[in-house]
């Protein structure tokens, strides 16, 4: 696919926007249907566009809009840090004071996994202050699922707006954005999509808002494409979540995320899930018989690809692995984080983990 748009450029130049067959001008619009699949969206309600962190911004820019009585964010105390950037100076962009309007989530005791009874006291004692609620869809770093259904209803109860950050969760969890009412997500795809290191990212925004005459960040590849190079000094918003582009996308990016995503075609969110849960058990009760403490939530429902192990010596258990090709996360000095991909991963690379982790603590 990159062989295919290179010569493209070679050949056409500029009117590769407009070729009859692989026109640029329209090609992020190929993303629409497999990334409805795997968020749980209508079409008109994703777009592939930029990076997470600059999606995220555009995203808050449109819905935290904060008012005398209602301006605090609600998010939970181990955000990623990117995303408490973005949030804190969106705060302030608002001339208002990041102490007083970012709520938190406490973490939890012992790594475990959040609590959605303390989830929903906290959007319950914040009320009608709350203006919004940004949560992530699988926590990066215990690996813990969030009701994300659960918790829009708890923060529609009381007014809220609530968006997601599913930079863990798309491609790895079973999801139903459009129909829990969810007002807005992003994501990245250079993990579970597999589109490459600083892939495009994604944004779901729900019908609701999408015909309103939103507050929001402009430019010509957001306006409408029949009126786009009128040049005329207004902008006309497209009337899905294109509407939130600014420019014309890397067709290059694109291309690899066309075949990145081409591979859930072959297969459902509901096969890779079963298969997940087949590696991770396995996974799991080798952890067990290792006595290694396991801090994401166990129970099925609560957890996706992700495990996360506590150790003492992570940081030497680490380099030994990655020398051995075995490829893990470290956080917190303490915490290893290992995804077990259900597209390519197999029973027997968990067996030659856990053989490698064995060797390692004795």
């Amino acid at each position: 696919m990159l062989d295919r748009e290179l010569n493209q450029w070679a050949s056409s130049g500029v009117e590769g926007h407009f070729d009859t067959e692989n026109a640029w001008y329209t090609y992020h619009e190929r993303m629409r249907e497999p990334l409805g699949k795997l968020i749980g969206g209508k079409t008109h309600e994703v777009a592939a566009l930029n990076s997470l962190t600059v999606n995220l911004n555009l995203l808050l820019t449109t819905f935290y809009r904060p008012t005398k009585r209602r301006y605090k964010i609600l998010v939970e105390e181990h955000l990623f840090a990117s995303d408490y950037y973005a949030i804190e100076q969106q705060v302030k962009l608002h001339g208002l004071s990041a102490k007083e309007c970012i709520e938190f989530i406490p973490w939890p005791k012992e790594n475990k996994g959040f609590s959605l009874e303390i989830i929903k006291h906290t959007i319950d004692k914040l009320g009608e202050s709350l203006a919004l609620i940004l949560l992530p869809g699988v926590q990066y770093i215990n690996g813990q699922c969030f009701p994300i259904q659960a918790i829009v209803e708890s923060g529609h109860n009381v007014g809220a707006l609530v968006g997601f950050d599913l930079a863990h969760a798309i491609g790895n969890v079973d999801m139903k954005l459009h129909e829990w009412q969810v007002d807005f997500a992003c994501w990245c795809s250079y993990k579970y999509l597999n589109s490459g290191p600083g892939g495009p990212g994604g944004i779901f925004v729900h019908e609701n808002h999408l015909s309103k005459d939103l507050p929001q960040m402009a430019g010509w590849w957001g306006n409408d494409p029949d009126e786009r190079f009128t040049m005329e000094k207004a902008f006309i918003p497209v009337s899905n979540a294109d509407r939130f582009q600014m420019s014309n996308p890397s067709i290059l990016a694109l291309a690899a995320h066309e075949a990145a995503l081409a591979e859930f075609d072959k297969t459902t969110i509901r096969d890779l899930r079963k298969e997940a849960k087949r590696l991770t058990n396995l996974a799991l009760k080798g952890f067990e018989n290792l006595d290694i403490h396991v801090i994401t939530p166990i129970e099925w429902n609560r957890r996706g690809n992700q495990l996360s192990i506590e150790l003492n010596n992570a940081m030497e258990v680490h380099k030994a692995l990655r020398e051995e090709g075995i490829v893990c996360d470290l956080r917190d000095k303490n915490i290893l984080r290992l995804a077990f991909c259900p597209m390519y991963n197999k029973p027997e690379e968990i067996a030659l983990l856990l053989e490698r982790l064995e060797n390692l603590m004795k």
